[in-house]
Order: C-alpha cells, then sequence, then structure tokens
C-alpha cells in the first residue's frame, strides 16, 4: 500500500485496531510506481490520480475505508477481512460496495 494511502487508512487508530492489522500486513514497497515512471506527462498523471484517491478515501467512514483498502489495495479474500475486522462476510461484502459506491461518486466530481 502506498505509503500515503496507509496514513489515511491508519489515522486516529492505535494498537489492536483493524487498522492497525492493515498495517502489520502491508510490506514497505520497495519500488513506487510513481517514481519509476519514466515519461513525466505519466508521473504528472499518476501523482494526481493518487491524490484524488488518496482524498476520496479519507472522505469515507472508518469501516468503509478499511474494508474496501483491504480488498482493492491489499487483495485480500473476504473471509481474511473479516478476521481481521471482526465483522461477519456478509457485512464485509456490504461495506465493499458501499465504499465502491462512495469511491466512485467521489471521484466523478
Amino acid at each position: 500500500m502506498p505509503k500515503t494511502s496507509r496514513r489515511t487508512c491508519s489515522s486516529a487508530h492505535g494498537a489492536g485496531s483493524p487498522a492497525s492489522a492493515v498495517r502489520a500486513a502491508t510490506p514497505d514497497v520497495e519500488e513506487d510506481p510513481i517514481e519509476s515512471a519514466a515519461d513525466p506527462a505519466d508521473l504528472e498523471q499518476d501523482v494526481i490520480l493518487r491524490d484524488a484517491i488518496d482524498k476520496a478515501l479519507a472522505t469515507l467512514p472508518d469501516e468503509l475505508r478499511i474494508a474496501v483498502t483491504l480488498r482493492d489495495v491489499q487483495g485480500l479474500d473476504y473471509r481474511a477481512i473479516a478476521e481481521i475486522t471482526g465483522a461477519p462476510i456478509g457485512t464485509v461484502e456490504s461495506r465493499i460496495f458501499r465504499a465502491r459506491a462512495r469511491l466512485k461518486k467521489e471521484l466523478k466530481t
């Protein structure tokens, strides 16, 4: 997970929270795709997109942001997310669905 997304997901949470589980499951990324972009135009576009995504994620309530980050950034399956968050699988599915809908709406504006 990029450092900016990690900060967004983990803000206002201490050890033992679902967000701390996200941090623990996130290895430090050796190569940042933005830093390795060959074309300056691509680099600028990637930075703009990353910033927009980070801002949109910051608008989500914690439970939605954590669920969608674990699924769409970390690639965890629903069962693993349910274990990390302590929520039933159906609740995890609902949170991810609602988070994606809000992100889509936020990113279109």
